[in-house]
């Protein structure tokens, strides 16, 4: 796995602060690791950044946080609807019932071959937390569907053609079929 873990940050899911610091340390770790072409040079508080609720999860508690640019240039070329300093912390829920590690490992191997965009060009695992993780966001994505959303013709057949086309080659051991 070549991504950050930090087992000793835990995340309340009521305190702003902590949330932000998670997104903060890992988004710094995966920025500086090569994996996205932004650097980090050091200039981000400890406390900015702008937490968002996001409704629709399960099992997890999901907050988008906005992170400040990393540097000048992001200062220049940010827009409205850039979300290039955005990233979704994810705090599971459910202790228990999920086996995280699992769980997280095979969304990380999702996104290692997710290279060519199939699932969704942005999608990325930045980190894992003690009871977490931290994930590129995905702008002008929907939030979850509700059970109403089902009963407009055709949603259904689309939400399982995508589900077919995510899973279309992958295994659980890791191997394509």
């Amino acid at each position: 796995e070549h991504r950050p873990y930090y087992p000793l940050l835990r995340v309340d899911p009521r305190e702003q602060a902590t949330i932000i610091e998670v997104a903060r340390v890992i988004a710094s770790t995966w920025r500086n690791d090569g994996r996205n072409e932004r650097a980090n040079d050091g200039r981000e508080e400890m406390s900015a950044g702008e937490v968002t609720v996001i409704t629709g999860g399960l099992t997890n508690a999901l907050f988008k946080v906005d992170l400040p640019p990393n540097n000048a240039d992001d200062d220049d070329n940010a827009t409205d609807d850039d979300d290039g300093n955005s990233v979704l912390v994810r705090i599971f829920g459910a202790e228990g019932m999920i086996d995280r590690d699992v769980e997280t490992s095979t969304f990380a191997r999702l996104c290692d071959r997710n290279s060519t965009g199939a699932v969704h060009a942005k999608l990325d695992l930045m980190g894992r937390f003690r009871n977490g993780r931290v994930e590129t966001w995905i702008p002008n994505m929907r939030q979850a569907h509700y059970k109403f959303d089902f009963e407009r013709r055709g949603l259904g057949l689309e939400v399982a053609r995508q589900l077919a086309r995510l899973h279309y080659g992958f295994s659980m051991d890791g191997d394509a079929e």
